[in-house]
């Protein structure tokens, strides 16, 4: 498959089978234009989105880096080049790869990862290779030079059907600097983009407008079976793509293409199956001439146009009449048939348009409907191509052809050897064209009129073609544009400016002196309006630039935009090889308008702007103030007026002119009513402050003794003594005003006395009285506690008690209170019994726990009596006492506890823990001691747990034996049980230890 085998091949006939073979397999690659700069934005696959390899080539014989990066500039790889090495290497596979994007990142900003920019210090050729199963495809970049601009039209491979859910038509946009608005429109009828909502009937996606930042791509694709599409197989040829700044497209198909007529030997319809993608130029680079050479097509060979203007008239092989007209994004399809006998085709247009030609590689024998080039995007011929072409390496990819679109009576020497064979073309005597076959390693192409030259190659089921030259001109002219030292876009002013004009060539075109011929026209006159320029420029050998510049004059008349043209053309040429235009601007005088300006305070700020017309921008500005910007801001105390001096850059005219801002005067006042006098304190009162003149909306502040007290014209207030009121009162504009007034409190406030605090015994007597200094006769109280109304009560509280007294005076405007208090106090009288047992005959004492006591009457209740603190007795009897404790504290309020306790029998057990039965005179016999008992019962076991000695008898003795036999020495455990005279059953267990 051969995207762009635009050219008949003419091999032996014996190779015609060979070709039918390895044609459905075919891969197409090549080099593209010379630059040192290439931008390749994305682009997608539908399916099979197959590998992807980097191609790079040059013509300069010193190696040199490429510097590869994705668009948001990561480096992908740094490659060497040079003519005797061209360099490839794989970008990866599928989505993976920068140069594709997945379905999910359609209509989507893409920067990191996406999207291709190479960039060296020599010019290279630049072109990505795409294999996938069966079919290919390449894309040749156009370089810097010629891709980048800012108004596009969309080509794609043309498809007779949508062959079920494989084919897509897709186009890529890339930004080559920031903040570029981006505007796709003119969508065809029935055409939607994939993943995007449409609009309308027939359904059609809406007009896309983009922001992209350099290096960030946009991608966009139609699906040809879109469910709801009605264009999507060949509408989206004629897209509109317009920036503001500039920009790369890249256009592609994915698997489609024309087949050739009728249906395959199963009765399949055939359909065209192939990759067809390219890099497209701007308007600006399209022209209105073309050639084109035939493939080996049947009947599917077909050229598409894509007008780019209304009422484009399309003429074929010089016809007069046109075979066709078209309006700006139409398309008109030239069938293969159209071809002359030459098998080359001219192409004539009132308009510059867009080729594109879908061609065939088949024979006509064997898979034809698979055999499509894709998209072979053409260069005009009229004023294009270079006199010098070096292609490296031809037969890298396998056996090279190497066709020529040449200027009629080009003499064209192929590695020093003069060549032959030219073919005139049909319709023109412009141009003729040329075919080589034979060649291997560098091929050096010279020629002494301008050709375009493009490569094919043949390695069995592989296969490459591209131009390498044809996009761009080996003479270029620029211009830097200045109106004293600031810049502007093709334009200068009468007056001041200059335009700097460079005439350059690359330095691998600068072996030989070639002299250039400079024609000026347009609306301008040369020598009245602009200075003269040169009619001719020779650059000598190793030269590569030559400037000049062009003064605008002033001729003081009011003709409008005046344009220059400067047309090249290199000696020996048929046609100017460049052109400039810009153009030549009137300069008015100078006017400047300010408006005067009113604040309403002083101190505002008030803003005042120029408005300049005529002159040249940019303006230099000088205020009496100092400032030098065209509107300043200031904030006069008073009214003032300001001046301004304004210039252009020519600095030939200056515009004076002054501006008032006015500042009112206010005579800005407040008033209180005059000074009073009150009877009582607290009176209330009511103040108005009025406030005059100044700037409405006052602010009202009160104050009393520097403290504020309230806002608001209106003050409600009543004083307790003589005190004086201050207002102050600011205006809008922050003018202050003040006034004050003096009221006068002839009675003093009251002051209370109260009776120092009492200190009595629960519910004792006590006076409470109140007495008050100043205030206004006759006074009136009022107890809380009783509702009493003289100036003392008495009380009886059984507890500490505060008590309120209210008093108020004959003005009635306020009260004052007392609280006398009262302090109840008592001790708390408490004893407990020390002795843990109480019995008969034993002594018992008693602990006194009373707190805040002094004094102590003790009744012990067996008829003995104490005023110690915490006495003892002895009870003689088994009964119950009383026993009453009084406490009195130094005040003399006294408390009592009357408590009750048991004296019990006596009682008494002892038993020893060890005796020594030995025969000596002492502890021979074990004895317990017992008093108090009515029952007893004592036994003894041993280690074993066995009885070895019971008795009832609490004066026993153990002589240590257990059946008359002596017990042996160790430890013994008793258990006794005894019942004292309180009937009480007692419990005892221990141990006894015997030692002989």
């Amino acid at each position: 498959m051969l995207l762009f085998l635009a050219y008949k091949f003419r091999l032996p006939p014996a190779n015609f089978i060979l070709l039918g073979f390895f044609l459905c397999a075919f891969q197409i690659s090549g080099y593209g234009q010379l630059d040192t700069k290439h931008f390749i934005p994305p682009m997608h696959a539908r399916t099979l989105a197959g590998n992807h390899f980097l191609v790079l080539g040059t013509p300069v014989s010193t190696s040199f880096d490429v510097l590869v990066t994705d668009g948001a500039g990561n480096i992908i790889a740094t490659l060497p080049v040079s003519n005797a090495a061209s360099t490839t290497i794989s970008l990866g596979s599928d989505y993976n790869s920068p140069f594709m994007a997945s379905e999910t990142q359609l209509n989507t900003v893409l920067g990191s990862g996406k999207g291709l920019i190479l960039s060296a210090s020599e010019p290279f050729y630049a072109s990505i290779r795409v294999l996938v199963h069966n079919q290919a495809g390449s894309l040749t970049s156009k370089g810097e030079g010629a891709a980048l601009g800012k108004d596009f039209r969309t080509g794609h491979m043309i498809n007779n059907s949508a062959a079920g859910d494989i084919k897509s038509n897709c186009f890529s946009i890339m930004a080559t600097e920031d903040n570029t608005t981006v505007l796709i429109s003119d969508i065809n009828p029935g055409v939607i983009f994939r993943g995007t909502s449409s609009f309308g009937s027939p359904l059609t996606s809406a007009d896309v407008t983009i922001q992209l930042n350099s290096g960030e791509s946009y991608v966009v694709s139609t699906y040809a079976d879109h469910f709801s599409s009605t264009n999507n197989i060949n509408g989206l040829n004629g897209t509109h793509i317009t920036s503001d700044k500039d920009i790369v497209v890249n256009c592609g198909t994915w698997l489609g293409g024309n087949s050739i007529l009728g249906t395959s030997p199963n009765g399949t319809p055939f359909h065209g199956k192939d990759i067809g993608i390219d890099q497209m130029v701007p308007i600006d680079n399209i022209g209105t001439d073309y050639v084109l050479i035939k493939g080996f097509g049947i009947d599917n060979e077909r050229t598409m146009v894509i007008a780019s203007m209304d009422n484009t008239d399309i003429f074929i092989n010089g016809g007069s009449s046109p075979v066709g007209t078209i309006n700006a994004g139409d398309v008109y399809i030239i069938e293969g048939t159209a071809f002359s006998s030459n098998d080359n085709l001219f192409l004539h247009t009132s308009e510059p348009v867009y080729v594109t030609q879908t061609t065939n590689g088949g024979d006509g024998l064997i898979y034809d409907f698979e055999h499509q080039s894709g998209i072979n995007f053409l260069p005009p011929v009229l004023c294009t191509g270079d006199k010098s072409v070096t292609i490296p390496d031809v037969g890298f990819i396998g056996t090279a052809y190497i066709n020529i679109v040449a200027d009629a009576g080009a003499i064209i020497y192929a590695n020093g050897t003069l060549i032959g064979g030219a073919m005139s073309v049909t319709g023109t005597s412009d141009y003729e064209t040329y075919f080589l076959f034979g060649y291997t390693g560098d091929v050096k192409l010279t020629s002494t009129l301008p050709i375009r030259v493009a490569l094919i190659n043949f390695n069995n089921n592989v296969g490459a073609a591209g131009y390498f030259s044809g996009f761009s001109k080996e003479i270029n002219i620029n211009g830097t544009f200045q109106n004293n030292s600031y810049s502007s876009n093709d334009e200068i002013s009468e007056g001041c400016g200059v335009a700097t004009i460079t005439i350059d060539r690359h330095s691998i075109y600068a072996a030989n002196s070639v002299t250039i011929s400079l024609v000026a026209t347009g609306t301008a006159q040369e020598g009245l309006d602009y200075s003269s320029i040169p009619t001719q420029v020779t650059l000598a050998p190793g030269q590569t630039q030559a400037t000049f510049s062009i003064d605008a004059f002033s001729d003081n008349l009011t003709e409008g935009d005046e344009e220059v043209i400067i047309t090249l053309s290199v000696e020996g040429g048929n046609c100017g090889e460049d052109e400039l235009s810009f153009l030549i601007n009137d300069v008015l005088d100078i006017e400047v308008d300010i408006e005067d300006q009113n604040i309403l305070c002083s101190g505002d700020d008030a803003t005042l702007i120029a408005l300049v017309t005529g002159g040249l921008e940019p303006y230099t500005f000088f205020w009496t103030s100092g400032d030098t910007t065209d509107q300043i801001t200031v904030n006069p105390q008073s009214t003032t007026s300001y001046s301004l001096f304004v210039t252009d850059f020519c600095e030939i005219d200056t515009a004076f002119v002054s501006a008032t801002v006015t500042v009112p005067v206010f005579d800005f006042q407040v008033y209180l009513p005059e000074d009073t006098t009150v009877l009582c304190p607290y009176t209330p009162l009511l103040f108005v402050a009025e406030a005059y003149g100044g700037t409405e909306y006052y602010n009202y502040q009160w104050t009393l003794n520097g403290t504020t007290i309230g806002s608001g014209p209106l003050l409600n207030s009543s004083s307790a003594t003589t005190s004086n009121y201050v207002v102050q009162v600011m205006d809008h504009c922050g003018l202050v005003a003040e006034d004050s007034i003096t009221v006068d409190v002839i009675t003093p406030l009251m002051e209370l006395i109260i009776n120092e605090d009492r200190l009595i015994c629960p519910y004792d007597d006590a006076e409470l009285w109140v007495e008050v200094n100043g205030g206004l006769p006759p006074f009136t109280y009022y107890w809380d506690h009783s509702g009493e109304t003289d100036s003392n009560v008495w009380v009886n509280p059984g507890s500490s008690t505060l008590y309120l007294v209210t008093v108020s005076d004959a003005c009635s405007t306020y009260n004052i209170f007392g609280t006398p208090y009262v302090e109840v106090t008592q001790p708390e009288a408490d004893f407990s019994i020390l002795s843990n047992t109480q019995v008969n005959n034993l002594p018992i004492y008693f602990n006194n726990t009373t707190v805040g006591g002094v004094y102590w009457e003790w009744d012990l209740g067996n008829g003995d009596f104490s005023d110690l603190f915490s006495p003892g007795t002895t009870y003689l009897n088994e009964e119950t006492y009383t026993v009453t404790l009084v406490a009195t504290n130094e005040l003399g309020c006294t408390d009592t506890v009357i408590k009750e306790i048991i004296i019990n029998p006596e009682f008494w057990f002892y038993a020893p823990n060890a005796f020594t039965p030995d025969g000596n005179e002492f502890n021979n016999g074990y004895s317990v001691s017992v008093i108090g008992a009515i029952e007893f019962e004592f036994n003894i076991f041993n280690r074993w747990g066995q009885l070895i000695f019971k008795t009832n008898n609490p004066e026993f003795i153990w002589d240590g034996s257990f059946n008359n036999q002596n017990s042996e020495d160790g430890v013994y455990v008793y258990k006794s049980t005894i019942v004292g005279e309180d009937n009480e059953t007692r419990q005892y267990t221990g141990h006894i230890v015997l030692l002989r």
